[in-house]
């Protein structure tokens, strides 16, 4: 069996164990769903029961349980008590913009952090390696949230250069054709310069935020990955027979470091998924955390159950993706996989 065939096996009964967990989790969380739901003042007990068992939650926990992997199999979500609307659809609406705006923050973390750590590698006593690793403290050490709301604090309220963080388009602009969900493409698409302009303005600060936090490990990765590439026997050798120092960077180097820096950044980009909760929340991101947040806020089951899966789904396929593109870069993961 190769050894994509067995992560690929593996996929269904990781998906299974999230399944099991979001489900007791969501239901052992303080709180009466139904007694929230019917708030009202004028609201007594008989509304209680009857939202109660509107809502299934009268029956036994295990047919409840029974109920959620029926709807599951025949792919149902089940419906959002808040927005009214069925699950998958609130998240096909809403994850556009939380993969925008992820997608963009690993970009300019694989923008800042490799050539940050390849070169701090090469001078490890540079002013390049000194601020590799404040990047990495940074990065490491500040909550997303802080560096997104220091981030408006100065260059919102302060300096006046960034739009309000509220959403990815200014209100008084009319939002493109809708095509992919992502505000810039169907800016591109629409040959809508102005709204183009403004949606990466409004993305600049929410990436930017988590960026720093992506930028950390990649930047430490990258700079052990090239120093441990720099002192092989291999690269001496090439040296000593007198190839060119750019050959030596894009035959030996970047081949043999490319493996660990491709598997901490698909580590790094499942961590963003769950990081983008915070940073959305701070500026007012319509995306598929901040729709996750306020149904756990509000105990609506249903969505964080949904939001949790899709997630999860997306980890393994991004970590099965990266798993076989680096044992195609580096041929040495495969006799990892045989031994």
């Amino acid at each position: 069996m190769s050894a994509v065939l067995r992560r690929l096996v593996a996929v269904p009964p990781t998906l299974a164990v999230v399944v099991v967990a979001t489900f007791a989790l969501t239901h052992l969380l303080p709180g009466d769903p139904a007694a929230f739901f019917t708030s009202s003042p004028g609201a007594d007990s008989s509304v209680v029961e009857a939202t109660r068992r509107a809502l299934g939650l009268d029956e036994p926990l295990w047919r409840q349980f029974a109920i959620y992997l029926g709807r599951l199999a025949q792919g149902d979500l089940g419906q959002s008590v808040v927005s009214g609307r069925p699950v998958l659809d609130d998240l096909a609406r809403r994850l556009p913009a939380s993969a925008e705006l992820t997608l963009a923050a690993m970009a300019v973390a694989l923008a800042v952090a490799l050539p940050l750590g390849a070169r701090a590698a090469a001078r490890p006593g540079g002013w390049v390696a000194r601020l590799g690793r404040l990047v990495a403290a940074l990065g490491g050490a500040t909550p997303t949230f802080v560096t997104g709301l220091c981030l408006i604090l100065l260059f919102y309220y302060a300096a006046g250069l960034a739009p309000a963080p509220f959403g990815r388009l200014a209100p008084a602009l009319a939002p493109p054709p809708h095509v992919t969900g992502f505000l810039l493409i169907d800016a591109v698409l629409a040959l809508d310069g102005r709204a183009c302009l403004d949606a990466l303005a409004h993305l600049a600060l929410p990436a930017a935020t988590l960026a720093l936090f992506a930028a950390a490990p990649l930047t430490r990765v990258a700079q052990a990955a090239t120093a441990a590439t720099l002192a092989s026997d291999y690269v001496r050798a090439a040296r000593a027979n007198g190839l060119s120092r750019r050959r030596i960077a894009l035959s030996y180097v970047l081949r043999n470091a490319a493996a660990p820096i491709l598997t901490t950044a698909g580590l790094v980009f499942t961590a963003l998924l769950g990081a983008g909760v915070l940073v959305e929340r701070v500026f007012a991101w319509p995306g598929v955390g901040a729709y996750a947040l306020d149904a756990l806020i509000a105990l609506d089951h249903s969505p964080v159950q949904g939001f949790i899966l899709a997630m999860a789904t997306i980890s393994l396929l991004v970590n099965l993706a990266v798993d076989v593109t680096a044992t195609l870069i580096d041929p040495r993961l495969r006799l990892v996989d045989h031994a």
